[in-house]
């Protein structure tokens, strides 16, 4: 369920994927039972509002949550280092990275790790489908 002012947008399987992901997140952090959760669907059907609205649900139940729940957007051409670089410009902001693709992807991961990052939310996942066919 999607709110917006005064109005309320309900679609079925919005609340379904909304229910399911906010579920599994709930159980890692009580359980910590590691997940993998892929929402799909056609472009402009609301999949990155699920998102934002789900990361948005943790600041005013648990704001020390927040730091550990990340949404990335998928770079258009996702090869070599570009996700790499787009983690590390989530966690810390732009910066100038210098470095081989292995050193740069070794980076993010470690910076994930010193982060305390717990659900890393890739969205626009279609890139990477997409380089992969192509």
């Amino acid at each position: 369920m999607t709110v917006f002012a005064d109005w309320v947008y309900d679609h079925p399987h919005y609340r379904i994927a909304h229910n399911q992901l906010c579920a599994a997140i709930d159980q890692l952090f009580s359980k910590g039972t590691p997940f993998l959760f892929t929402l799909l669907g056609a472009t402009g059907v609301g999949k990155t509002e699920v998102l934002k609205d789900v990361l948005a649900r943790y600041p005013a139940q648990a704001p020390a949550l927040r730091s550990s729940l990340h949404l990335v957007a998928m770079p258009v051409s996702p090869a070599g280092e570009a996700l790499a670089k787009r983690i590390i410009d989530t966690l810390v902001g732009k910066l100038i990275i210098r470095g081989s693709g292995s050193d740069i992807r070794a980076m993010a991961a470690r910076m994930l790790v010193q982060a305390g990052v717990k659900v890393l939310i890739l969205d626009e996942l279609n890139h990477l489908i997409e380089m992969r066919k192509g």
